[in-house]
């Protein structure tokens, strides 16, 4: 069963940071002095991964058949021995099917978005944004019997063995929060997890009136994994991250329509934090290293996407995006460097999706005429299309904006 708990929460490191890049990138910057502050609400919820390029539910990845030697070594002490026997005693073997382990998986995530935005003279603009994320998980685990087992059972009901019974019937279905405890871990239940993001900062510059290069600088704030959470040790890190965004617009015959491509790369500082090592592939271990390095992979998005100036105060766009991500490095002193190995397996990948937008506003009127609350309200939707080690779903957002000169 130890397989079990690698594959059902592998994702978890990527359940927020690999969602589909969402923002609709422009080349036209606010005038100098103005003012914005903008709330952003995402939502994402997904029971899909994508694994070597094929799309699966999250409960596929751990499903599992089982053999009667698993049900065996469920058992501890005098018990193991004694069900064993009893196994053997009814010419059942070992490598026969004991059933099925099913899981439905659900992961929901919330993620609000504070910014404060101002123009500078010659073109610049200054943004700082914070984050606040809101992740839930719904974790649904059944153990299916196969026919062999079940008459094993009842056949020894009949011969009045009811611990035995009741005593296997308990191990099986307890097995992960067992093996979990024993490896000083809380038990693993749904939940929901409200904590802050990083903290990004921006800084962009009109090179021409088609043109922006964009440095972006994102602050940790979180303070630490909770090793003894085998959710939450790998939702939060404290790495900065530094990157740079270039976008380029092309006006096409007609002004109403605009094409602009960009490309962004995002390294990944190193940092240190204390993490379990495992022993394996199973990422289950009691051993922890306090100083755990750990370089998490850069990554590149192309994008590419076309707009259609409705009028002065309506904008539709739709885009097409590419992310492909680096491979994460774990080293330490502790332990083995084959061990701190483990945690790099299925960290590299890629996602493309599909970007559509609905933009309305009334800035460049309120510029031009100084009337009306200056606003923006910003509608936005993404489905993941391909990908590698990436979760698979759509994502609606919300952008509401208030500006102020």
């Amino acid at each position: 069963m130890s397989r079990f708990f690698f594959l059902l929460f592998a994702f978890t490191s990527f359940a927020f940071s690999q969602v589909a890049d969402t923002q609709i990138i422009t080349t036209k910057l606010p005038p100098e002095g103005l003012w914005s502050v903008i709330y952003s609400q995402v939502n994402f919820s997904t029971n899909q991964f994508y694994d070597s390029e094929q799309a699966k539910f999250l409960g596929n990845k751990v499903d599992r058949s089982l053999q009667f030697t698993d049900v065996v070594n469920e058992q501890k002490g005098i018990d193991k021995e004694v069900l064993k026997s009893l196994i053997e005693s009814k010419n059942i073997s070992m490598n026969e099917s004991s059933g099925q382990v099913n899981a439905i998986i659900d992961s929901d995530t919330k993620v609000q978005v504070y910014t404060v935005f101002r123009g500078f003279k010659n073109n610049w603009l200054a943004t700082i944004s914070a984050v606040k994320i809101n992740q839930s998980f719904s974790i649904d685990k059944t153990f299916l019997p196969s026919t062999q087992l079940s008459t094993f059972l009842n056949n020894l009901v009949a011969d009045g063995n009811y611990h035995q019974v009741e005593k296997a019937i308990s191990e099986i279905n307890n097995s992960i929060d067992k093996k979990l405890s024993d490896n000083n871990y809380r038990p693993l239940e749904s939940n929901q997890y409200d904590y802050w993001g990083d903290v990004q900062l921006s800084l962009r510059k009109s090179l021409t009136p088609s043109s922006v290069l964009s440095l972006i600088s994102n602050i940790p704030t979180s303070r630490g994994i909770d090793t003894r959470d085998f959710l939450m040790r790998s939702l939060e890190t404290k790495q900065f991250d530094i990157g740079l965004e270039y976008a380029h617009a092309k006006h096409l015959s007609s002004k109403a329509w605009t094409w602009l491509n960009s490309f962004r790369y995002m390294a990944q500082l190193p940092a240190k934090t204390a993490y379990r090592i495992p022993l394996d592939d199973t990422l289950i271990s009691a051993d922890e290293d306090s100083q755990t390095r750990y370089d998490l992979g850069d990554y590149t998005t192309l994008k590419t996407q076309l707009s259609y100036k409705f009028n002065e105060f309506i904008d539709f766009t739709s885009g097409l995006e590419y992310t492909l991500r680096g491979r994460d490095r774990f080293s330490g002193n502790k332990y083995e460097t084959s061990r701190y190995n483990f945690l790099e397996d299925q960290t590299s990948g890629h996602l493309g999706a599909a970007l559509f937008n609905v933009k309305i506003n009334n800035i460049n009127h309120f510029v031009r005429t100084m009337k009306f609350i200056p606003m923006m309200v910003d509608l936005y939707y993404s489905q993941t299309l391909l990908g590698k080690n990436y979760l698979k779903g759509q994502v609606f957002g919300l952008n509401i904006g208030f500006f102020y000169k």
